[in-house]
């Protein structure tokens, strides 16, 4: 099997409770032309060194890492990925004190390509708020 087969092929993520986020979908880069892209792309790689990364991945816990984070921080959140749920984002950010989460209306979890405007905005509003705290 491709890459590209396999990518299509795998199940929703479980890693939230969001369960309404049902697709695979690219977001705003959808369409055919897009999809035979980013179908030649993964198709590119090797395929053992993907599921050796893979099996790298699966064994790394972040869970506690949050909690230790002592400066403000900005949490951004795709509002419909599959692979960052949303309620993934909203615990991560429940966990860091001094935190912001911003919810960036985008089913791709890479927001800054998706929604790149959007996600400068929220990365500028929260500097500008910082910069104001400061005063």
């Amino acid at each position: 099997m491709t890459f590209s087969g396999w990518q299509k092929s795998r199940p929703i993520s479980n890693l939230g409770t969001d369960k309404e986020v049902q697709s695979n979908d690219m977001g705003n880069f959808s369409g055919e032309a897009y999809q035979k892209w980013y179908d030649d792309m993964l198709d590119k790689h090797d395929t053992e060194g993907i599921a050796k990364y893979f099996d790298f991945i699966m064994g790394v816990d972040v869970t506690d890492y949050p909690k230790q984070i002592k400066v403000p921080t900005l949490v951004v959140s795709p509002k419909n990925s599959m692979a960052s749920p949303l309620s993934l984002n909203k615990e991560v950010a429940s966990q860091i004190p001094d935190s912001r989460l911003a919810v960036i209306d985008s089913v791709g979890h890479m927001v800054y390509i998706d929604q790149p405007d959007a996600t400068c905005k929220a990365i500028l509003t929260w500097v500008e708020d910082l910069k104001a705290r400061k005063k």
